[in-house]
């Protein structure tokens, strides 16, 4: 998949259109080496090469996701209502 660079984007923001994670622009400049020199230093106008996702690779959940689910598991929208509806009749 190829990519054309127009004004105000950066390899973090290419890398979040299209692999989901900004965090993984370094992906986009070692596939572009060596048109891309400086991870800064993109213009627009410039076809990028985007590498393709890692086959069957799935980010982990994050440990802070896993709490919040099975702490509250009926949601927050319910947790709150309790909430509000408590403060109310105080």
């Amino acid at each position: 998949m190829f990519h054309t660079v127009v004004r105000g984007e950066t390899l973090s923001k290419i890398a979040q259109q299209h692999l989901g994670n900004a965090n993984k622009y370094p992906a986009i400049f070692d596939a572009n080496n060596p048109i891309l020199t400086n991870p800064d230093k993109i213009y627009p106008g410039q076809v990028l090469r985007i590498p393709a996702p890692a086959a069957g690779r799935v980010d982990a959940p994050r440990a802070q996701d896993f709490c919040d689910r099975t702490a509250n598991p009926r949601g927050t929208a319910a947790f709150l209502s309790r909430k509000v509806g408590q403060s109310r009749s105080g």
